[in-house]
């Protein structure tokens, strides 16, 4: 009894043994397949990759695609996929692939980013604004700032497409402070707080980039335009002069001057004037809005305004009267150039001036 215990025991620790053998047989066998697909799957990436610097983006692609292939959930694989089809702008399959990224991992800023993009070429900019929005302000390494940057300008890209002021001032404010100063982007930026009514704010930023290119004329002129929505008209009017001294060639200088020119003849509240000079300025701003009124058809409308308004710009000045008549006669002015948006049939191309001397006007709080 003993020895067929001794035997049964003996057979049974031989067939522990060999299936002991066995499974480390094939424990081996399976992590080296899996380290050959691992070795073979960093090889495809690192061709895409290579590829894709070199902006061989077909080729990088066809690399990606093999990639995911051998390995249907590599993250990284589909991303740079996903990446080379949106410079290719093949955004059908694009969106395709960051949609399963988005599924993966709907935090990632790369992922938000490239979304983005795409949703702005199919022309969801709501959608596209919120892809953007959780990018930029999604994780970025430290060593990825500058591509952020790149993000939040491409974010103020579209949202002055869509006029979006309330969220587009923030977003510059943001972007002037975030840049290098080196960054090709400061003079976009600049131009984009101008048109944004930033006025301030893109004329510290001009007068930067000016300093650092001063044979710029464009960037004189930019300026200019900052300076005049600031109501610093005199200031323009300096910068002008000198821009036709340094910038003969210039077209676009005569007919600036020519407008801050009429501004400031028509302003009735232009500095180290005096009483007489401001009341007879004040005559010259009713007699230009009656006559803006008479060209864009408004007659029939305001007429009766219009021919009050022109008995009190013939009253004579006399010295006693002149504080009082200059208040009255800028409020008829005002009083008329309300009046004309309802009243006018057609624009009238000269109001320019006017329509500057008014904005001044209530900004000075009238």
């Amino acid at each position: 009894m003993d020895v067929e215990q001794r035997v049964n025991g003996q057979v049974i620790a031989a067939v522990a043994l060999a299936l002991a053998v066995l499974l480390i047989a094939a424990r081996i066998t399976t992590t080296s397949a899996e380290h050959r697909k691992e070795e073979a799957l960093m090889s495809l990436l690192g061709e895409a990759e290579q590829a894709a610097a070199a902006q061989r983006n077909a080729e990088a692609a066809q690399a990606y695609r093999r990639a995911l292939q051998l390995d249907s959930g590599s993250f990284a694989a589909r991303l740079g996929l996903a990446r080379v089809l949106v410079r290719m702008e093949q955004w059908t399959e694009a969106q395709g692939h960051l949609s399963q990224l988005r599924t993966a991992d709907p935090a990632s800023s790369q992922v938000n980013l490239l979304s983005a993009r795409a949703a702005w070429q199919a022309g969801e900019l709501e959608l596209a604004t919120d892809y953007f929005h959780r990018a930029v302000y999604g994780y970025w390494p430290p060593g990825q700032m500058e591509e952020r940057s790149r993000a939040r300008m491409l974010m103020v890209r579209l949202l002055t497409q869509r006029q979006d002021r309330g969220a587009l001032v923030p977003e510059l404010l943001r972007l002037q402070r975030e840049l290098p100063e080196n960054s090709p982007y400061r003079r976009e930026t600049a131009l984009l707080m101008l048109g944004a009514g930033l006025a301030d704010e893109a004329s510290r930023e001009l007068r930067a980039l000016i300093e650092a290119h001063p044979e710029d004329p464009d960037l004189k002129l930019s300026l200019v335009e900052a300076e005049v929505m600031l109501g610093n008209y005199i200031t323009a009017r300096t910068q002008l002069r000198a821009i036709q001294r340094q910038h003969p060639e210039e077209q676009r200088t005569a007919e600036r001057l020519a407008l801050v020119e009429s501004v400031l003849a028509l302003d009735p509240l232009g500095r180290r004037l005096s009483l007489a000079e401001r009341h007879r300025r004040s005559r010259l701003l009713i007699e230009a809005t009656m006559k803006h009124g008479e060209n864009c058809g408004g007659v029939d409308s305001i007429g009766e305004h219009l021919e009050g308004a022109r008995k009190e710009a013939e009253e004579a000045y006399t010295r006693a009267s002149a504080e009082a008549t200059l208040e009255r006669n800028i409020q008829t002015a005002e009083r008329l150039w309300y009046l004309l948006p309802a009243a006018c049939r057609a624009p009238d191309a000269g109001s320019g001036p006017l329509a500057h001397v008014f904005v001044r006007l209530e900004r000075e709080g009238r």
